[in-house]
């Protein structure tokens, strides 16, 4: 008998466990980060130039693109990354014909159908798909950790970089980005 007591303790300790992971999981997966990164300024300084690829394979480069630009760079295995793609996009909506360019640079490890799908089920139709070729980028411009956005301004330099997860709809950050489209 104290065997199968055993057994049973053990059996609904596993069971709790997988319960408070179960809906911890799907609480994480439905909620915005409590932890919202935000804008780190810095004085101009030049950035390089870096290349991408588009959907279409073709090679891109940062300075194919005018105006202010956020780099964003992303991953589908990134939860704080997808959680911030839709935030992305209504900046990119509500500010391009200002001069804003958001720039998403899928890690290499995403395939272009895939990030399509995730486009169109989280409709996201303002961004265009690129990718960050074997994850060069990443290294040159020495990034720690995803998601990480860098800001440019329309001089081509970078004057603010994001690590981590950032709330691009709020007050904080749009006056960050208007200040920019003025200069």
């Amino acid at each position: 008998m104290n065997r199968m007591g055993n057994k049973l303790k053990l059996f609904a300790f596993a069971l709790a466990v997988f319960a408070a992971f179960s809906s911890g999981y799907a609480l994480a997966r439905t909620k915005k980060p409590e932890i919202v990164s935000e804008i780190v300024a810095s004085e101009p300084k030049s950035l390089e130039d870096i290349t991408f690829l588009d959907k279409d394979g073709e090679t891109k480069k940062l300075s194919d693109f005018s105006g202010v630009r956020i780099i964003n760079f992303w991953a589908l295995w990134c939860f704080p990354c997808k959680q911030e793609m839709p935030g992305l996009s209504k900046l990119q909506q509500e500010y391009a014909n200002k001069g804003l360019k958001v720039i998403a640079l899928a890690n290499s490890t995403n395939g272009v159908k895939q990030i399509e799908n995730f486009y169109k089920k989280n409709q996201i139709n303002t961004l265009s798909i690129f990718i960050d070729t074997d994850n060069q980028n990443f290294k040159v411009l020495h990034l720690k950790g995803l998601p990480t956005s860098i800001i440019v301004n329309k001089d081509g330099e970078e004057v603010g970089r994001v690590s981590g997860y950032n709330d691009w709809e709020s007050k904080k950050t749009k006056a960050f980005i208007e200040k920019l489209l003025a200069e």
